[in-house]
């Protein structure tokens, strides 16, 4: 199936996620000669439907409505310079794929095949410290320009700015997932950081057509992405409650690696209320304590493991547990 037929099918009323999954899957096992036709797709959800009574019929009116409204939706994108891709395609970002709730299509602007290289994600609070942005910078610049990781974050203000931010100082690539269309760039004070990511070779990417506008689940679901598409995640600095939770519990469920910057403690920051999330990922969550040079070669090793862990299954016994790995000791200070 193309993308803009699949895109079609996601507009059909009482469509989910879900139900896409298995459209697409039903008409890609089974090698249909798939047509937009109104009445071939509703002969398929008849089958469908069938097979699975989960995935409801759908009215012919809503399927013809929805035909209609993908190919404005088309038109809209490619003036926009925006661009679709399916989970079928060869540069759908390949850790995506993995997850049990894949994005059926990405909406994108840039360059969609920086997420095909090693990335990691780093995020935190909108109301991050001076001590986090600080810190936070050279970290992101660290990891960016002297490791090579595609910096994901969701291009919030705070933490998320401070990444993105740090990956376009160094002209390296950054992906940056937002939660709604991307015709509408949030929060507006980033749209200039939006454009200097795609003028830097990074890329711009929604699950969410143009015009969408975002409401607050979609942020939720934004969070899973970002985790999702790189081998780990590192929390600059959060509280015990908010979004950047969100992303740490997605980062848990698919099996990816957790890192916290630990520099508060030196400072004697740690009683920040800020750090409070930090300590508690760290002490609860399984997180890795980041704080100088020799704990970022670790946590790149542990990155470079799980990526290969999970993109050749095969070697998944050469991932290195954490309880394995030595105590996080006083050592050369970075920050």
């Amino acid at each position: 199936m193309k993308s803009s037929q699949i895109l079609a099918i996601s507009l059909i009323k009482g469509v989910g996620p879900q139900s896409l999954r298995k459209f697409v899957k039903y008409i890609t096992d089974n090698s249909f000669n798939f047509d937009m036709h109104y009445s071939t797709i509703e002969g398929y959800f008849s089958e469908l439907s069938e097979l699975d009574k989960r995935v409801k019929l759908p009215a012919v009116q809503d399927i013809k409505l929805a035909i209609e409204q993908s190919e404005n939706i088309s038109n809209d994108s490619l003036n926009a310079n925006i661009k679709t891709i399916s989970y079928l395609e060869v540069d759908f970002p390949p850790l995506l794929k993995l997850l049990d709730d894949y994005p059926v299509l990405l909406h994108y602007k840039g360059d969609i095949k920086t997420l095909k290289e090693k990335s990691v994600a780093i995020i935190g609070t909108r109301e991050a410290t001076d001590h986090a942005i600080q810190a936070g910078e050279r970290l992101s610049k660290i990891m960016s320009e002297d490791k090579g990781y595609t910096i994901v974050s969701g291009l919030a203000v705070g933490c998320d700015t401070v990444a993105h931010r740090s990956a376009v100082e160094v002209n390296r690539p950054t992906a940056a997932f937002l939660a709604g269309g991307l015709d509408k760039i949030y929060p507006k004070e980033n749209l200039k950081l939006s454009e200097q990511i795609i003028d830097t070779g990074g890329v711009l990417i929604s699950e969410y057509e143009i015009g969408k506008e975002s409401h607050k689940n979609f942020f939720v679901q934004r969070d899973r992405l970002q985790s999702g598409s790189s081998e780990g995640i590192i929390v600059l600095e959060t509280g015990i409650k908010g979004g950047t939770r969100h992303t740490v519990s997605f980062a848990g469920k698919q099996n990816r690696i957790i890192g916290c910057l630990y520099t508060h403690v030196e400072k004697k920051l740690d009683t920040l209320e800020k750090f409070q999330g930090n300590k508690d990922i760290v002490e609860n969550e399984g997180g890795f304590k980041i704080f100088n040079s020799e704990t970022i070669e670790e946590f790149c090793q542990l990155l470079d493991n799980k990526r290969s862990s999970l993109l050749v299954p095969q070697n998944v016994n050469s991932v290195i547990d954490k309880k394995d790995l030595p105590p996080n000791l006083v050592q050369k200070k970075l920050f």
